[in-house]
């Protein structure tokens, strides 16, 4: 019986061990929902943290995408604003300073645009105000001579297609301003009544290819050569603007009223021939500025007053000729300065005084003609030194006295160079003379 087991001692210890075991299950089940928990909430932390990076991402995305828009929108605004602000500068400049190039010469051009912008080109170069064609029609007649530069301005806006405007280069300028000179000369001497007008006024042709004009190399107006052709009218001032003129032929034509003081501007002239017209007034002092000229041919004209003392500058002049007009007062003595003249013709004026003793100083004299005037005194001996003389005509005047030895040298058979001596033998003692007969002599 003491060795034998006591059941409900067996029966305690099993309920024992049973709780036992629950509360190591319970343990450890707690554990595991410990472990579960703290598993969550670090899933939860993961989750946050993963969550504001990617606002913090999308929020940079969204800053950078909207300065990317911000730029965009400076950049238009400030090309618009750049774009208004030069326009406007452009306008501003065109409104204060009127181009000094005229406005295009294009088709699409408005026709008055052009022709003003042409017209105040005009006036600006030639220093002149021209009344706009339409209005000549309420105007007096002695405003008239502005009408061929209207009619030029005109003309040359609407017909003329071989010169450009605005210019291009240099050239351009000088092939327009040539060819405006040229149309003004055309409608202020009849053009339409000439002998001979090819060409001219064509506004296809070039102005070299006129009828009597001729170019240099720098396609410049050189020559006019429209003798005997007809010519009516006036020559006009702007002529004295033809800058490479060499030749001027407008002599044996209808050409009335003066010749410009502008023409004295044509230095490089060789020889300007206006002989045998009707051109009246007195000769301008400005005619010395004509430097180069070996010929200045004014003779049979209307011409009036006094040889000016300035012509002693043309200082190249080989043949002065301005005999038959109305030319009065005394021979000036500054004739004496050109060295280089051979023939001086003085006849058939009105020239009174003396025979200035200075010009013997031109001692290439060939052929001095002062006869039919009224000069007075004694034939003076220093004409003797004229070593080449050929022609001495001194009839029709007032001169009294003997024809001086040293003349009538030139007579001698060892010199004979004197081929024609003339003098009104009956108030002057000349055994030498060829002719005593006051209708003998020539005239040209």
């Amino acid at each position: 019986e003491e060795t034998g087991m006591n059941p409900v001692s067996n029966s305690n210890n099993s309920n024992a061990d049973l709780v036992d075991a629950e509360l190591i299950d319970e343990e450890a089940d707690r554990r595991r929902l410990q472990e579960t928990l703290e598993g969550v909430l670090h899933s939860q932390d993961a989750i946050q943290v993963v969550d504001v990076e990617a606002e913090d991402k999308l929020k940079r995305e969204r800053q950078r995408r909207n300065l990317l828009i911000y730029l965009g929108i400076g950049i238009v605004l400030t090309v618009v604003i750049v774009t208004v602000v030069v326009v406007s500068l452009q306008k501003a400049q065109e409104s204060l300073n009127p181009p000094t190039e005229m406005p295009s010469s294009s088709p699409t051009m408005a026709p008055t645009t052009r022709i003003s912008a042409v017209q105040m080109y005009i006036e600006d170069k030639f220093e002149v105000t021209i009344p706009h064609i339409e209005d000549f029609a309420s105007m007096p007649a002695e405003e008239f001579s502005m009408l061929p530069r209207a009619r030029a301005i005109q003309w040359l806006t609407e017909e003329d297609t071989t010169t450009t405007f605005p210019f291009e280069s240099e050239e351009d300028e000088y092939a327009f301003y040539d060819r405006y000179v040229a149309v003004v000369f055309a409608y202020s001497t009849a053009y339409t009544a000439w002998n001979d007008n090819t060409n001219w006024l064509n506004g296809t042709v070039s102005t070299c290819d006129w009828f009597g004009l001729s170019c240099n190399d720098d396609g410049r107006i050189s020559v006019i050569d429209l003798a005997s052709q007809n010519l009516r009218g006036t020559i006009p001032s702007e002529i004295g603007f033809l800058e490479d003129l060499d030749f001027v032929f407008l002599f044996r034509n209808e050409l009335t009223g003066t010749i410009p003081t502008e023409m004295g501007k044509l230095g490089d002239v060789d020889f300007m021939y206006l002989n045998e017209n009707q051109l009246t007034g007195t000769l301008p002092d400005e005619l010395s500025g004509l430097l180069d000229a070996d010929d200045l041919f004014l003779f049979g004209n209307q011409f009036t007053g006094t040889i000016p003392e300035s012509f002693g500058q043309l200082i190249d002049v080989v043949n002065l000729y301005m005999h038959d007009n109305r030319l009065t007062g005394s021979i000036p003595s500054s004739l004496s300065q050109l060295k280089r003249l051979q023939r001086l013709y003085l006849n058939n004026n009105e020239l009174s005084g003396e025979i200035p003793t200075e010009i013997s100083g031109i001692i290439g004299m060939e052929r001095l003609q002062l006869q039919f005037n009224n000069l007075s005194g004694t034939i003076p001996a220093e004409l003797g030194n004229f070593l080449a003389l050929a022609v001495l005509q001194l009839q029709g005047n007032n001169l009294v006295g003997d024809m001086p030895q040293e003349i009538c040298d030139h007579r001698d058979l060892l010199i004979d160079d004197l081929e024609i001596l003339e003098a009104d033998c009956e108030d002057v003692n000349c055994p030498c003379c060829t002719n005593c007969d006051q209708g003998g002599g020539e005239d040209n």
